[in-house]
């Protein structure tokens, strides 16, 4: 079974790979939740090119 678009087996990873993983899926969705919030109040929202 593969693991969502990158085509990586869960079971091919390490468990510090598959946290590692999960790590930065749950970080992209806190940063595009802020920027819906932060969007929905009217507030600019910072990024790395600033």
């Amino acid at each position: 079974m593969n693991a969502g678009p990158n085509g990586l087996s869960p079971a091919a990873m390490s468990a510090a790979e598959r946290l590692a993983e999960v790590a930065r899926l749950l970080a992209a969705g806190l940063v595009r939740l802020n920027a819906r919030q932060a969007e929905r109040d009217g507030c600019a929202v910072a990024t790395d090119e600033d």
